[in-house]
C-alpha cells in the first residue's frame, strides 16, 4: 500500500458521493444505487487498507 493508491481510492469515494448527489437530483434510482455501492466499496477498501497497515 502506498500513498498513491490511498489517494486514488479516496478520490473514487469523493467522485462517487458527487455522482450520487447528481443522480439523486436527476431522479436516476438505479444509477444512484450503483454510485452508492461504489462509494461504499471504496470506503470498505480504505478500512481494509488501514487495518492491513496496523497489523
Amino acid at each position: 500500500m502506498n500513498g498513491e493508491s490511498l489517494a486514488l481510492i479516496a478520490s473514487i469515494f469523493l467522485l462517487a458521493r458527487v455522482a450520487y448527489l447528481v443522480c439523486y437530483l436527476a431522479n436516476l434510482a438505479t444509477l444512484r444505487s450503483l454510485t452508492w455501492l461504489v462509494g461504499f466499496g471504496s470506503c470498505i477498501c480504505l478500512i481494509v487498507m488501514g487495518a492491513q497497515r496496523v497489523v
